[in-house]
Formats: structure tokens, sequence, C-alpha cells
């Protein structure tokens, strides 16, 4: 009897757990339909226009991979399909091989002038209210919704129990590169995404940060998912009263002259303007057949223009005293190469300036693409002083990126139309002259160490 007492109630906790496991989400055949029609364009596409897709995955294996994301998208949300072609592109080993509408959201979030989030649109609501920053081997959290200020300026070391380097590898496979610098510039901006964080079980309906204090003691703190509009930051940095002038600028490129050091300081973040109002896309009918420039539906009224702004710049040299010249290309995710070539050839011609000493070029691990060929440009071509991090992107000799827009979904795939060429294979990074960190302490303070250096030079 009473085995059969324990049987019936094994029974019931069974089918009681089948009653309360999360139901899934049933989405109607059309949309599957859809979503199929835009792989299927993908898979048939962007290997006719990849300037080299299978030089580090196989036909056989980007295919399988391609049609068991097909077979699963009934059981999988939008976020989740893009974070499984994310994990596809991450394996061809091209970094510039991205749906640029996904990364615009995570850095419009982190306020970056990039053109991902000038020209392509985005569309996360929802985050967890958090900023995160490498300083060496350590995340210290500099901004965070003022619900949660007793974190500021600690690390955040855990994430459900899960440590920050486990969360680091997966979020890896999620992000395509080509070193260690670019994953490190971007895996906290995907710390900030719901969806990120539950496709690889790090979140649930509760979700833990575990912060370590200076002290060495820690910190538990339930964060919530918040509305994008709703978060209020605060910042590290909100109690500086004299900032450094790269943290100063909100433009998306400026000069300004400092009377006191005589440095003409030019902070160049983005190789875009209104009259490269226009992006390079594969023609839509028989891809890899044509390309051609798609001009925006608005345009972006704060853009400037990047000549006008230049020419008046370099009139400064014949006005006013200046004993260096600084360009500063930190977390320049790139764009046209013009604008760098217009900058050299015109540095070149300034004898006072273009002299060991006087011409200083600042780069970091946001610097990516186009002010990476460019930095090389300038060590090749003046007598330039480079100073910072490594970069975000190996050295290269040519290349070019546009982008091939999904039928349906409308998602804008990013890539190398024009592969980017290492100049050694052995090296996957540009290192400055001068390698000069960033310590998170100096940060908090508004200390600038890389500017410093330049002007005690």
């Amino acid at each position: 009897m009473k085995k059969i007492l324990v049987v019936f109630i094994m029974l019931i906790l069974i089918f009681t757990a089948s009653c309360t496991k999360e139901t899934t989400v049933t989405y109607s055949s059309e949309r599957n339909n859809r979503w199929i029609e835009d792989i299927n364009y993908l898979q048939e596409n962007l290997p006719k226009v990849h300037g080299g897709l299978y030089l580090n995955i196989s036909a056989e294996e980007f295919n399988e991979r391609i049609e068991k994301l097909k077979q699963d998208i009934p059981k999988l949300d939008e976020i989740e399909i893009q974070i499984r072609l994310k994990e596809i592109f991450t394996l061809v080993g091209d970094a510039h091989l991205m749906i640029a509408n996904f990364e615009s959201d995570i850095q419009k979030v982190f306020s970056l002038k990039t053109l991902y989030n000038i020209y392509f649109q985005p569309g996360l609501e929802e985050v967890y209210p958090i900023k995160t920053k490498w300083f060496g081997d350590n995340l210290y959290t500099i901004e965070i919704d003022s619900e949660y200020k007793e974190a500021l300026g600690t690390k955040l070391v855990k994430i459900n129990n899960n440590s920050i380097e486990k969360i680091m590898e997966e979020i890896n496979k999620l992000i395509s590169h080509n070193n260690e610098w670019r994953l490190k510039f971007l895996n906290p901006m995907y710390i900030i995404h719901p969806k990120i964080l539950k496709y690889f079980n790090f979140a649930d309906d509760k979700t833990i940060f575990t912060f370590e204090e200076e002290n060495g003691e820690q910190i538990d703190i339930e964060i919530k998912v918040k509305d994008i509009d709703n978060v209020k930051f605060v910042s590290v940095l909100d109690k500086v009263d004299n900032k450094p002038i790269y943290m100063k600028k909100n433009d998306f490129f400026s000069y300004e002259y400092l009377p006191e050091e005589k440095i003409l300081y030019f902070d160049f973040n983005i190789y875009w303007d209104k009259n490269r109002d226009n992006f390079l896309k594969l023609a839509q009918k028989g891809a890899g057949k044509g390309i051609k420039y798609i001009p925006r539906d608005e345009t972006v009224e704060e853009l400037p223009d990047f000549y006008s702004l230049t020419n008046k710049m370099f009139s400064e040299f014949e006005k006013k005293e200046i004993d260096k010249f600084i360009i500063d290309m930190r977390d320049n995710n790139g764009g046209s190469y013009e604008f760098g070539g217009t900058l050299i050839n015109k540095i070149k011609n300034i004898d006072k300036i273009n002299r060991k000493g006087k011409l200083f070029v600042i780069v970091n691990k946001g610097s990516f693409s186009a002010p990476v060929y460019d930095v090389v440009r300038f060590k090749e071509e003046t007598e330039v002083i480079t100073i910072g991090e490594p970069t975000g992107e190996m050295p290269f000799k040519n290349g070019g990126a546009c982008y091939l827009e999904l039928p349906n979904s409308k998602l804008d795939i990013f890539f190398s139309r024009w592969l980017f060429t290492p100049l050694d294979e052995n090296v996957d990074t540009f290192t400055p002259d001068i390698i000069v960190n960033t310590s998170f302490e100096e940060y908090q303070k508004g200390i600038d160490p890389v500017f410093e250096t330049i002007k005690n030079y």
C-alpha cells in the first residue's frame, strides 16, 4: 500500500511540474516563414559578397549552423535569433561582420558617437541600468541608476553567482573581433542587455549583481530590468569639477585651443559628416552584382561639416602660438577613409608642427577600423608620436565594409566587402609608441594621464 501511495505522489509531482513549467511562446507560421526567408537570403548572398567568408570557418560548418538556426526559429524570439546569428558571425573571424542594429542599441546606451548609432535604428527598450568599464583586469561600475548608487565605483565581480570571467567568456562568443582589446572595449556593453544574460542563463526573474568594495567586502544587490527612458544614471564623474578635455566634448568632432599649454586639441571621434550622409549598401536585387550609396531618410542635423571645421582649425596655426597638436582618436569606431587622408596630407605640409615632439595621435582599445588604418599612415608619413593603449583592430593595408539588409526583419548585416588584410599576420593590434594606461583611481578623479604625458613631453 505504501509503495502505491509513493508512486501516486510521484506521478502527481511530475504532472504538477509539467503544468507549472514555463510556457513556450508559440509563434505564427507566417512570422517563422518571414524569418526563414531572411536567413535563406543571408545564406545565399553573404558568401557571394563577403571578402573572405570561409577563411576561418568551412562552408560546411557555416551552412550546418545556419540550417540548425532555421530549424530552431519557431522556438526563438527576435533577439534570440539575432544572438544565434552573432554566434555564427563570430566564428567567421571578420571583426566587421555584425548586426549593425544590435551594435547600435548597446553603443547608444553608452553614449558613443559611432557610425552604427547614427545610421542604424536602435530598438532596445529595456536594460539593466549599469555601465561598467575595464581598468586592467577589473570591471568597475562607472555609472548606475540612482536607485543602486551604493554600488557606484565598486568592482562588478559576479552576476547570479557567476564570475565575471565566466560571463565574459560566453559574451565574447557574440562579438566579432580580431584581438582581445576589441573584446574589452565591447563586452561591458553587453551586460546591460537582459536577453543576452538570460540566453546564457546568467539572469532570471531575480538577478543579483555582486560588487566588491575597496576594502574587499562584497555586497549583493538585486538589479531589475528598467525602461531606458526611466533610468537616472549617476556617474563616478558627477563630483569632478574639472573634467579632462576628452570628457567635456559631446560633438561628433571638434577642436579647442588651450592657451596656457599652447596646445591645439582635435577630438576626432568619428569618420562621418553631413556630406557623407549616406551609406554603401549592396543592391537588394541580385546582391553581389552591384553596390550603391543609400541616402538616409532624414538628415542628422547635428552632423557637422568635416572640411569646414578642419579648415577653420588649420587656420589656427597662422593665428596662434601652437607648441603641440593633438589628434584624439580614442573610441573612434571608423567610417569613411577620406577624412583621415585629408588630415594627414595637410599636416605633412605644416613644417612647424610636423616635427618629433610636436604632433601626437591618441588611440585606445576603442579605436577600430579607419583610425587604425590612419594611425599607421601617420607613422609612415609624418613625425607623429602615438600614445595611449593598443587598438581594437589589427593594422591593415586595405579593406572596406558595406551592409546587406535582410528583406523582412530589416536587419542590417555589416560586413567586409573587401577583406581587411593584416600588415603582419603575427600582429593583431597597433601598439602606440608610448603606452599609457588609465587607472580607475585616475579616471574617477578626472585625471587623463595620456593628456598629462603629452603636456609634459
